[in-house]
C-alpha cells in the first residue's frame, strides 16, 4: 500500500520543525533525484518521495565522483543501507534507525 499526496502531508507534518535546523544537510530526494538544502524544500521532497516511485541506482552511483564519502538513510529498518552499500561499495551509509543509530553515526563520523 502506498500513500497518496494528501495522506503523506497529513502523517508528515510533525517532520516540518526539524527541517530548518538541518539545513546544513545536503537532502538527495531519491523521486526526482535532486539534492534539496533548504529546510522547507527539504520537506516538501520528503514528503513527495512517500507517495513517489522512488530511483535508488541513480542518485547513489555518481556520489563517490562528487567525494560524498558518508551518506544515511532514515527508516525503520536497515535494508535501504545495505542496499546503497552494494550499490556504491566504496561508500559508507549509516541506518538511522533511532535516536540510538543517530547517536553512533554522530560518534563515528566525529571520530
Amino acid at each position: 500500500m502506498r500513500l497518496d499526496e494528501t495522506g503523506s502531508r497529513k502523517s508528515w507534518g510533525f517532520f516540518g520543525e526539524g527541517c530548518s535546523q538541518y539545513s546544513h544537510i545536503t537532502v538527495l530526494h531519491k523521486a526526482e533525484v535532486v539534492a534539496y538544502s533548504e529546510g522547507a524544500s527539504i520537506k516538501d521532497a520528503l514528503v513527495r518521495q512517500l507517495y513517489s516511485p522512488v530511483r535508488w541506482m541513480e542518485p547513489y552511483r555518481p556520489l563517490p565522483h562528487k567525494g560524498v564519502v558518508h551518506a544515511a538513510e532514515c527508516g525503520p529498518g536497515k535494508v535501504l543501507a545495505g542496499l546503497n552499500k552494494r550499490i556504491v561499495s566504496d561508500m559508507t551509509c549509516f541506518a538511522l534507525t533511532g535516536v540510538d543509530a543517530v547517536a553512533e553515526a554522530k560518534n563515528q563520523l566525529n571520530g
